[in-house]
């Protein structure tokens, strides 16, 4: 294909600074909803369980280092500023969305230009495709669902690069090159998706510079991306919150259940499924039921395979006629190949996949809409009946029993959303509901050891202890690897004062289902309630060897050096800690400390500011009374110990996996 050279390129473009507010405003209007809702899913291993996120500053230094770890870093500086509630992480990922069109609507614009620099339409074109991007309510799960702030960012960064990319190349500048390699390194940090952007750079030169003007030197540079991302998996050494292990990703595979050759087959189907939910969204739901094929033989993946191939060829035969068609759909092929070709992952089909491949269908679509006549009466006609269902979709995502029912309602023969409904059910109170839930989904998959925890966690928050302990138990016989069935039961056997047998237990835990802090810290706890101070602490300390920030051990490591008179160690490993800006219960294990140590001023002061960062923290209250009243110095031990067992247990349920 020879395009049309372009001229001068514009230093400014009439109406870019209104279009940037237009479309963020347009965007907190649309998604206005999903800023009510709650932590769903992966948002839970991935933000709110996300321990790491507390260090600021750790993960400021590890942000351009690592796997995904830019976008770890905005959720640690969500942390910081407003702490764990969602809003505020739906907030900017809202603000992300509306920032993604406006580049959308540079690169349209610039695209436009250069492929039909005379052309009817060319204004329209980036308006359009702008426009379409934010109001699709295909792209609704990529801005609702907190965690999937990796994909928007990822593409905030990859557009970014592009755009000035172009730019660089027009005006020959090196320090917009300088810029867009940048902004590219930025993106691979953020998620894997932005690995084509190389691939995406060569095909610029391809459709956008006739063939005396291309400069494939231009994009040289941007190779030496490439191995940025195998890197960080095969040698970050780290997994993630769903229990994918670095091994695992280090294959380049997200799941070891699915082979490379059924994944991509399956791919052949799904990347149909995606063009007609581009086409007419009807059907969108946070869980496709959708099950991996066996083979290429299948008629399912001959017919989709077909299809694909039959656009392609269309796409291609049209080039000249319709050059950003034919660009459009090479971007969709390439940017849809890192989750959709020969990397297996667990999920075959999810939404938030098209975010960043969606950006070549709203090109593409746009240029043929900006040649029909009234094409303005047909965007609109297109824009408002997608924004409402948009919205809709957001009002769904903002809560989690009517996000799961909504997926159970549309799949009722998938086990899985129905699991997720009773967590939800649960996390409501409404524990009778999450137990006919739970029910449902193992009568659907009688092994399903998720559900067998959730209903344990339903009978033991509704006080049927002895029901709950034999869910538990159901669950260990299911899958003896299962970890958070061992924490579980132990840490109920706890609260029964079962000690002995709790700690038997979670020693079996620790030897099949693996050394994990949480569980050295729960049998930790269950030592200590037993008085083997000495077997706590060395377990504490096996704790922290593991994970040095864990709260919990660390406050049970105090505990133990309390009881056998260590108080000038605890206070040592509690004194950097509050340098550094401790929590409300470091600080409250901080004044019992003290108080131990008949420093009474201090730990009065300990306590205040305990509640200054907690006033909620009844512990510390109850602390501080005591503490005037000067109570005994055993009377302050035995709270220390009360208060510590009580948190850690919650603070272990949290970090199980079931909530998740």
């Amino acid at each position: 294909m020879t395009a049309v050279p372009a001229g001068r390129a514009e230093r400014t473009y009439p109406g870019a600074a209104a279009m940037l507010f237009l479309l963020v405003a347009a965007a907190f209007l649309l998604y206005a909803p999903s800023l009510r809702g709650t932590w769903t899913y992966d948002d839970f291993p991935a933000i709110a369980a996300k321990g790491a996120l507390d260090d600021t500053a750790g993960t400021a230094v590890r942000a351009l280092t690592g796997r995904r770890t830019l976008t770890d870093f905005t959720f640690a500086l969500n942390r910081a500023a407003a702490g764990i509630a969602p809003a505020s992480y739906h907030a900017v990922n809202i603000a992300l969305h509306g920032l993604c069109a406006f580049l959308l609507f540079l690169l349209a614009r610039r695209c436009a230009r250069r492929a039909r620099p005379s052309g009817s339409g060319r204004s329209f074109l980036p308006l359009a495709a702008s426009l379409l991007f934010l109001v699709h309510p295909l792209l609704s799960q990529a801005v609702a669902y907190a965690a999937q702030r990796y994909t928007s960012l990822a593409t905030l960064f990859y557009l970014g690069a592009l755009e000035t990319y172009l730019a660089a190349r027009e005006r020959r500048s090196i320090p917009l090159g300088i810029g867009a390699f940048a902004l590219a390194f930025l993106s691979m940090r953020c998620k894997e998706i932005a690995f084509t952007l190389p691939v995406i750079l060569v095909l610029c030169e391809f459709f956008f510079f006739p063939p005396g003007k291309r400069n494939w030197r231009a994009g040289a540079p941007f190779l030496l991306l490439l191995p940025l991302i195998p890197a960080s998996l095969l040698f970050g050494g780290e997994g993630t919150g769903r229990n994918i292990t670095a091994e695992t990703l280090g294959a380049f595979r997200e799941t070891a259940d699915i082979g490379r050759g059924a994944y991509f087959a399956t791919q052949l189907t799904v990347l149909p499924r995606y063009l007609g939910l581009f086409l007419f969204p009807k059907g969108l739901t946070i869980d496709h039921d959708v099950a991996a094929l066996s083979g290429v033989a299948e008629s399912a993946v001959l017919a989709g395979g077909a299809l694909l191939a039959l656009l392609t060829w269309a796409a291609w035969k049209g080039r000249r006629r319709f050059p950003l068609v034919t660009a459009g759909w090479a971007w969709f092929l390439v940017t849809s190949a890192v989750e959709s070709s020969f990397i297996p992952i667990r999920d075959v089909m999810v939404e938030h996949r098209m975010y960043l491949p969606s950006v070549g269908l709203f090109i593409a679509a746009s240029s043929l809409l900006a040649r029909l006549p009234r094409r303005g009466v047909l965007l609109a006609v297109m824009v408002v009946p997608l924004a409402f269902v948009t919205h809709r979709r957001a009002t769904v995502w903002s809560d989690a029993i009517a996000l799961w029912e909504d997926a159970a309602k549309k799949a009722p023969g998938a086990a899985r959303p129905w699991v997720n409904l009773g967590r939800a059910e649960r996390a409501a109170g409404r524990f009778d509901e999450a137990v006919e839930h739970y029910r449902r989904a193992l009568r659907l998959d009688g092994a399903l050891v998720e559900a067998m925890v959730g209903l344990g966690l339903s009978y033991e928050r509704s006080g049927k202890s002895d029901d709950a302990l034999t869910w538990y138990r159901k669950a260990r016989s299911a899958a003896v690897d299962y970890g958070p069935a061992y924490d579980l039961e132990a840490a109920l056997l706890g609260k029964l004062s079962r000690r002995r047998e709790g700690i038997a237990l979670i020693r079996e835990g620790i030897r099949l289902a693996g050394e994990t802090p949480g569980r050295f810290a729960l049998l930790g706890d269950l030592l200590a309630g037993e008085g083997a101070f000495g077997e706590a602490e060395e377990t504490y300390r096996r704790a922290l060897a593991l994970d040095a920030g864990r709260e919990g051990a660390l406050i049970g490591l105090v505990r133990c050096l309390v009881e056998e008179g260590r108080t000038d160690e605890a206070e040592a490993i509690l004194r950097p800690l509050l340098d550094a800006g401790a929590s409300a219960h470091l600080w409250n294990a901080a004044g019992l400390v003290r108080s131990s140590r008949g420093d009474h001023d201090g730990a009065i002061d300990a306590f205040h500011r305990a509640l200054a960062i907690d006033p909620s923290l009844r512990q510390a209250t109850a602390n501080l009374v005591r503490e005037r009243r000067s109570f005994s110095r055993d009377a302050r031990g035995d709270t220390l110990g009360e208060r510590d067992g009580s948190r850690r247990t919650d603070e272990r349920q949290g970090a199980t996996g079931d909530e998740r």
